[in-house]
């Protein structure tokens, strides 16, 4: 993949994480209007609302609160629209989560995957290397095996991430 492809797919990452998401939809049944998305992002929400990809909850949108590991498996799952889902060997995945189905699904198409000890991690905020992994592994951005980036806090990417970030 070519340098110009691989920016801008970081930029939606760290877009994404900047932008908080709270709720997920599956299915378009009306056009979406939430009532606390007052700032510079609400175009943008209320597009990606009424396409089905985000969706608030009953307590609005709340677009300045952080986006959850099992929030962005749903908008994954929204995007890619994943069929296969996994044997649930997650301890903190309840069968009965409202995100259950979305990191099954993320965690079998090799997008999500826990900690090696059983964990998902669903109801934790997601970090940008996080994110960027995600997104990375979703759209199968080969690896980056040398180059170096120019973030400034290169230093403090995680090993596990770097390849991706």
């Amino acid at each position: 993949m070519n340098r110009k492809a691989l920016a801008i797919i970081i930029s939606v990452c760290m877009l994404l994480t900047m932008t908080p998401i709270t709720g997920f939809a599956k299915t378009i049944d009306q056009k979406v209007d939430f009532i606390d998305t007052g700032h510079w992002a609400s175009d943008q929400i209320l597009k990606w609302s009424n396409l089905g990809l985000i969706r608030g909850d009953e307590r609005g949108f709340r677009p300045d609160d952080p986006i959850t590991r099992g929030e962005m498996a749903v908008i994954l799952n929204n995007l890619m629209d994943y069929q296969m889902k996994a044997v649930n060997t997650f301890s903190d995945v309840k069968d009965t989560a409202w995100y259950v189905d979305a990191v099954l699904k993320a965690n079998a198409s090799g997008v999500l995957s826990g900690d090696g000890k059983g964990h998902a991690f669903p109801e934790k905020n997601i970090t940008r290397e996080e994110a960027a992994t995600m997104f990375a592994r979703a759209f199968a951005v080969d690896e980056n095996t040398g180059e170096e980036t120019s973030f400034k806090d290169v230093g403090d990417i995680s090993a596990w991430a770097r390849p991706f970030v």
